[in-house]
């Protein structure tokens, strides 16, 4: 069956959004599980540190940053700045390795 092209960029565009819909609920899982572990980590290092501030200095300068890259992310699929699908990748990837450097310093609190 052939169909008009007005039906037919109806499906493009539905396929593109299902698409960036993919992309972004992954990171946003990840960020609310991120989250319920920073508390964990938070609630650790205030009951076992002997060093405090510090600790939760870095665990909330790594939480900032992690909200950074999030929120950057939403702006690249649905901003005008970095192309969507490079741009949750790149931030995707960002968000990786930032939670891969906070939970490697911060281990003998989980």
């Amino acid at each position: 069956m052939i169909v008009d092209e007005q039906t037919q960029k109806k499906r493009e565009q539905k396929m593109t959004v299902g698409t960036f819909a993919f992309f972004v609920c992954i990171p946003v899982i990840g960020q609310i599980v991120g989250m319920g572990i920073a508390a964990y980590i938070a609630g650790n290092i205030l009951r076992l540190s002997a060093r405090r501030m510090h600790d939760l200095g870095f665990l909330l300068l790594g939480i900032i940053v992690y909200i950074i890259a999030g929120l950057t992310l939403f702006l690249s699929i649905f901003g005008n700045g970095t192309d969507g699908l490079v741009g949750s990748i790149i931030f995707s990837t960002l968000m990786w390795g930032v939670s891969y450097v906070l939970l490697s310093r911060l281990k003998e609190f989980l």
